[in-house]
């Protein structure tokens, strides 16, 4: 607070009175600006440290993903590797567990994205004071963190299913039919879950450029019979005439849709 105080004397004159007025508007104008820049150079501080602290978290959360996409094709390859047991098993009923074309695993862990410096930085006020773009930028890398951890989430939930045989033998060999063929559904499904952790896990690298590696299509697809747009054209040309006039319809009505 800032304290003005009466002259000592009395002003005997206008030109006393004005220049007493004048002393003190200048002193209010030096008291405000101070404190201004002294706010300034906190704010400048605060968002100097809230710079810092991201770009530590955002190194980190690149490690992250790298060991995440690296264990992206050993996960697929143990959805691979327990199809095969399972359909080996659905043919060959009963087969000892020795005598199978190798023994069941499932996914272990994810290294979670870390978003501690963010979700701190959004509890003040300092995401205001920082530019625009750049709250957006930080913003987004955030959500496609977020969305590719849901999507591993939601393939764990699947294979803790397909796994919970496990509560009462780990021998597959000893599984009924029935059982076997529903663990192949749910190989099947957690399976497909997990090749939608891939594309986001691959749309996370397109946003961030450096969060490295990329996952390429066919790696998202590894162990996969699914086959891209562009594969089916060029094998199928005839047959995909047909599918072709359906997405030009498609596309036709959202013209249409877009117009109004």
């Amino acid at each position: 607070m800032l304290d003005v105080h009466p002259p000592a004397h009395a002003a005997h004159s206008w030109r006393d009175f004005f220049i007493h007025i004048a002393t003190i508007v200048l002193g209010l104008i030096i008291a405000v600006g101070l404190e201004q820049s002294v706010e300034a150079i906190h704010n400048h501080n605060e968002v100097a440290e809230t710079r810092q602290a991201l770009a530590e978290e955002r190194q980190q959360n690149r490690e992250m993903f790298r060991l995440n996409t690296e264990n992206y094709l050993k996960t697929a390859a143990i959805f691979e590797n327990d199809l095969r047991i399972f359909t080996y098993l659905r043919q060959h009923p009963g087969t000892p567990q020795a005598k199978l074309p190798g023994v069941v695993l499932f996914p272990s862990h994810v290294f979670e994205p870390i978003s501690s410096a963010w979700t701190t930085a959004g509890q003040t006020n300092v995401l205001s004071m920082m530019p625009r773009k750049e709250v957006t930028k930080n913003s987004e890398t955030y959500f496609d963190l977020k969305r590719a951890l849901e999507g591993y989430n939601l393939m764990v939930l699947a294979a803790a299913r397909a796994a919970a045989y496990t509560s009462q033998t780990s021998d597959p060999s000893t599984l009924s039919p029935a059982k076997v063929e529903q663990e192949i559904e749910l190989i099947e499904q957690a399976n497909a879950l997990h090749m939608l952790y891939g594309l986001w896990l691959q749309n996370v690298n397109r946003n961030q450029p450096d969060f490295v590696p990329g996952l390429t299509d066919r790696q998202v697809f590894a162990f996969s019979a699914m086959s891209n747009e562009k594969a089916l054209r060029e094998q199928f040309p005839e047959a995909f005439a047909f599918t072709q006039r359906d997405l030009d319809a498609a596309a036709t009505m959202l013209d249409k849709s877009t117009a109004k």
